[in-house]
This record gives structure tokens, sequence and C-alpha cells, in this order.
């Protein structure tokens, strides 16, 4: 069964932490492919249709995780400073970004 992008985020938020960086890639990852496939399915479209950017932060207690695919900043205020968690990824080309049905989706989370 494939929930949706923010149920997986929260509902697995200890399991996702506990795991290395490159395992919960992997999971995001597969998550978007299922999420993007099922839509595509229902909506009787292409892949590419459904090309999105996606900034997502989940927070428990004083852990976080973030999750940042193409352009768009993440931030966040610590004391009285506002930070810059992730920066934007705009690709090869000024006007050109990243997007959830890019191939090699890895690389850019």
């Amino acid at each position: 069964m494939v929930v949706g992008f923010e149920r997986f985020l929260t509902g697995c938020f200890d399991l996702f932490w506990a795991q290395p960086p490159d395992k919960q890639i992997y999971h995001v990852a597969l998550q978007i492919r299922k999420i993007l496939e099922r839509r595509c399915q229902k909506h009787g479209c292409a892949p590419s249709e459904l090309a999105s950017t996606l900034l997502a932060v989940a927070v428990k207690d004083d852990r976080y995780i973030a999750i940042h695919i193409g352009d768009g900043v993440i931030g966040a205020v610590r004391g009285d400073k506002l930070e810059i968690v992730s920066m934007p990824e705009n690709g090869e080309y000024a006007n050109f970004t990243v997007f959830t049905t890019s191939d090699g989706l890895e690389s850019h989370i």
C-alpha cells in the first residue's frame, strides 16, 4: 500500500530517522516513484505530466527531516536568526530545475 508522502514521513519518523542517509534517500525516492505511479494509473497520464518539485519537513521534538528536490528554499528560525537549511537546485541552466520525475532522482535528494 502506498500512503501519501506526508504520512510516510510523519508515520515512520523514528524508523526513518534511525536509518543511515543512503537508506533514507533510497526510501524517499521509492515512495515518490510509487506515489507518481499510482497517480498516473488513476489519471491515465505519463509521469512527465506530473513533474513537480518537492519541499517537505517533518519535525518531532528537537529533530527534523528535510526533503528537498528542485528549486525553492527550506529555512528555519533558530534562536533569533533565520538560517537556510537547504538551497535550491536549479540544474544545469538558470531557468531549469530538478523534478520528482527526473532521472537519477536519488542524487538530487
